[in-house]
């Protein structure tokens, strides 16, 4: 459990380097990457976390893993400040990541079936590539904050500027660190 018996209060706070925040915790409407005001909507983002112990269930089958990850993984949805500057960044990283992803299969079904032979194996390989730089595009890039650890009251996140997190309370003493 993440507080020794006091009352849960709604918040963000500095902790450490790590962005941490309450369910329903409001941010200030600073840009969480860069520091700067903004007026910009919220992005609000849905965060899961589970022990990364459960990716040894990998060896088993993803199937397994991916059931059990579902069931044990805790949930969080924070409404997330950006600048425009990375807001359009994030917007278009995870159009980038959403183009590659849907044409990597057609681009390597077509170049098994209208490409001379000689040129099929590059054609597939072009289609790899796309996907592989799709979900590098959706899974590093697009990220805002990384969870490192949520329970059923906080959220921990790295990622978030310093000079955002110096605008924030230091972590209350009854909030244990991770």
């Amino acid at each position: 459990m993440s507080i020794t018996g006091a009352p849960i209060s709604l918040g963000p706070w500095n902790g450490e380097g790590l962005l941490i925040v309450s369910h329903n915790a409001v941010l200030p409407r600073n840009c969480v990457k860069c520091g700067k005001p903004t007026n910009e909507p919220l992005l609000k983002r849905k965060f899961s976390w589970h022990s990364p112990w459960y990716a040894l269930l990998i060896l088993i089958g993803l199937l397994p893993y991916a059931i059990v990850a579902m069931a044990v993984s805790k949930r969080m949805v924070v409404e997330v400040p950006l600048c425009t500057g990375h807001l359009e960044r994030y917007r278009a990283l995870r159009l980038a990541a959403i183009i590659l992803l849907l044409a990597c299969v057609p681009m390597m079904i077509l170049s098994a079936t209208a490409l001379p032979e000689d040129y099929q194996g590059m054609g597939m390989f072009a289609g790899f590539m796309a996907l592989l730089a799709g979900l590098i595009c959706l899974i590093i890039y697009g990220a805002v904050l990384r969870p490192k650890y949520i329970d059923e009251n906080f959220g921990y996140f790295r990622n978030a500027n310093p000079g955002f997190l110096s605008l924030l309370p230091p972590r209350p003493s009854n909030i244990l660190p991770r």
